[in-house]
């Protein structure tokens, strides 16, 4: 048998062209594009949203780092205020200590002095009418020694001889309390 009688033998059945539509013709190259461009469309889309968190933290994280930079430059300006105002307290208090042992030097020579006059006194054996005239004199002088002004308060000292000397490191001693309290309140 020839190609001519196979040919024969077997028909083909004519299908019209038209008859079978496109879609069913080409229909698994047309799932397998359509899947392609979804995972493809999806696919920027998750990196377009990536994109955008990164940018957006990024954005979040530098503006925290500026906050933190100005919250760090404001603190160091107000440390250096601190030490400036600390140095400035210490200068004050030098100058108070050594403001408050000149008094007590003076307290001193005032003891020493009264003492010095006491002993004079005793020493003399005068009369009463110049003790009293003596005491008179001392008193007036001692009222405008025996005044005291502190940075911490007013002192008025009052007394015999004796008793000056104590009253004196009494009111002394009050202000160091008032500026111990001052300079506690300061901090």
């Amino acid at each position: 048998m020839s190609a001519e009688e196979h040919a024969i033998d077997l028909p083909e059945p004519e299908v019209p062209a038209h008859s079978v539509s496109f879609f069913s013709r080409y229909r698994l190259i047309i799932f397998g594009l359509s899947g392609f461009f979804l995972v493809l469309i999806f696919l920027m889309i998750g990196i377009a949203l990536g994109m955008a968190k990164k940018n957006f933290e990024k954005s979040f994280y530098l503006t925290q780092i500026e906050k933190l930079k100005d919250a760090l430059s404001g603190s160091l300006e107000k440390r250096t205020e601190l030490e400036r105002d600390i140095t400035e307290l210490k200068v004050e208090l030098r100058a108070k200590k050594d403001h408050i042992a000149e008094l007590e030097d003076k307290l001193a020579e005032q003891e020493h002095a009264t003492r010095r006059q006491e002993l004079k006194a005793k020493d003399e054996g005068s009369t009463a009418h110049t003790t009293e005239a003596n005491l008179a004199e001392s008193t007036a002088d001692q009222q405008s020694e025996n005044y005291l002004r502190l940075k911490a308060g007013d002192c008025l000292v009052e007394g015999s001889a004796g008793a000056t000397a104590a009253n004196w490191r009494e009111c002394l001693k009050k202000g160091k309390k008032v500026t111990a309290e001052q300079q506690s309140a300061a901090h």
